[in-house]
């Protein structure tokens, strides 16, 4: 948790940096930024890796079968929210709430299985 909190605070203060050096030259400034986000990728990728692999456990467990849907959820709020910015940040908000409610709806189709299942499992449980 402290490491999160140091990258978040690093990278804010970078962000801000490149913010300053930006005003002063534009060029070194967008280069900077790009390294920035390159960076702070990197760093999200290590992340799911590190979820994904102290997620798998022996598949009798039965939670193998669910990562897929974890991961598939979490990639289309990623993609939605950071296009959603893009649409904000250029002016077009309305369009970035769009963005977000179908990112909303394509979470909610790709977890359909997993609430049919616990659906299913519910009304065994209700029917005995």
């Amino acid at each position: 948790m402290t490491e999160a909190a140091a990258v978040c605070i690093l990278a804010a203060s970078l962000a801000l940096l490149i913010s300053a050096v930006k005003r002063i030259e534009a060029g070194i400034g967008g280069i900077l930024s790009v390294l920035l986000s390159v960076w702070l990728v990197f760093l999200i990728v290590q992340g799911f890796l590190y979820i994904k692999n102290g997620l798998t456990v022996p598949a009798t467990d039965g939670i193998n079968e669910y990562l897929p849907y974890i991961f598939k959820s979490a990639g289309i709020g990623f993609i939605a929210h950071t296009a959603a910015d893009i649409c904000k940040d250029s002016g077009e908000a309305s369009a970035g709430l769009k963005i977000l409610t179908a990112g909303k709806l394509g979470i909610l189709t790709v977890c359909l299985p997993l609430i049919k299942g616990v659906l299913n499992t519910a009304l065994g449980y209700i029917n005995g």
